[in-house]
């Protein structure tokens, strides 16, 4: 088929291009700023895994210059999934600062509370998976960039975080890795949705407090 062929070849170049920049970074070790989005939805957060990197990780990027780390969230969480939260919807969260991938990095980390689950579309060459995990259970991924699970472990209960001691089996991305491959915030094997709506309106992005969750106030200013 025309289309996985040409999946297949941006995935290809993905992870090429990914292994030239681990060289480059390894040599200079630079500071990188970025802009991450944790999407709620009763209780579950949104995770991706790429196609060239290994780990749970939120939507999200670098920042280009001169970018607002709110702009440039939401800008990744609309092309890495398909899904439109304009900058001002966001919540900023917090900044972690941490060594990753031989770089220092300052990544600021944004909140958005949804009172339905959305339609994701994975583009299955950068981001091949996408969907709605418990956050005990996405913290069981040795493979999670520091932002990431700093972020979800200020998030839990002490009773509830994992002990990696005892499991380091990374979490399973669910079977079929397809085109537009999703969970939603059922069972992990769950399709989520089979096709999105493309005209589906972001009107359906309403924050609220998620159960279980302890989201502060998202309205905007």
């Amino acid at each position: 088929m025309p289309a996985a062929r040409a999946d297949a070849a941006w995935r290809l170049g993905y992870r090429a291009a990914f292994l030239l920049a681990r060289l480059w970074w390894a040599l200079r070790r630079p500071a990188r700023h970025g802009g991450m989005v944790a999407v709620w939805h009763g209780g579950r957060v949104l995770l991706l895994r790429q196609s060239y990197r290994p780990g749970l990780t939120f939507p999200g990027g670098a920042l280009r210059r001169g970018e607002d780390p709110a702009i440039a969230a939401s800008r990744e969480l609309r092309e890495e999934v398909g899904l439109a939260a304009p900058a001002p919807r966001l919540r900023r969260a917090m900044s972690v600062m941490a060594r990753f991938e031989s770089c220092r990095d300052q990544v600021t980390v944004f909140e958005l509370a949804l009172d339905a689950p959305p339609p994701l579309r994975p583009d299955n060459r950068e981001v091949v998976w996408a969907g709605f995990l418990d956050p005990a259970e996405a913290l069981l991924d040795p493979g999670m960039p520091p932002h990431v699970r700093r972020y979800l472990e200020g998030r839990m209960s002490p009773a509830r975080l994992p002990s990696l001691a005892r499991s380091a089996t990374p979490v399973p991305a669910p079977a079929g890795a397809g085109r537009g491959a999703c969970s939603g915030p059922g069972s992990a094997g769950e399709a989520w949705p089979p096709r999105p709506d493309p005209a589906a309106s972001p009107g359906a992005l309403e924050p609220r407090r998620a159960p279980g969750v302890p989201l502060p106030d998202q309205r905007s200013r």
